[in-house]
């Protein structure tokens, strides 16, 4: 009876190993996984750390923008300012304003004109 119940711990130590074994090598895996995990993990971490720099400097050039606009139309002609302005233009009409070709154009012709004048004048006497 002795060497039947030596038998029967032998088994179960038997089992026992192998179960130990069985939960080791499940052990070494799932530290395996969360390890991998760790390091996938990380590698995303660092990757949204860079798009939130990236997405900062973008903001940070967003704002100056939207300053240099507010600044900009800090800046602007009231339009009151604007409808006196226009009242002005409307009442000196640049467009009928000459340009200095124009007026050289112009002095150019007087002249052939008159040339033209003398020269029928001379003819007639």
């Amino acid at each position: 009876m002795a060497s039947e119940d030596l038998m029967k711990w032998m088994s179960r130590v038997r089992t026992l190993e192998g179960r130990f074994n069985d939960l080791r090598e499940r052990i070494n895996f799932a530290e395996t996984n969360v390890n991998n995990l760790k390091r996938s993990l990380k590698e995303e971490t660092n990757e949204l750390s860079k798009e939130v720099r990236k997405t900062e400097g973008s903001l940070e050039e967003i704002h100056n923008l939207l300053e240099t606009v507010r600044n900009e139309l800090s800046l602007r002609v009231p339009k009151e300012d604007f409808e006196v302005i226009r009242k002005y233009l409307d009442y000196i009409n640049p467009v009928r304003f000459v340009t200095a070709d124009q007026v050289v154009e112009i002095v150019d012709r007087m002249m052939e004109h008159k040339v033209e004048k003398k020269e029928e004048k001379k003819g007639r006497k």
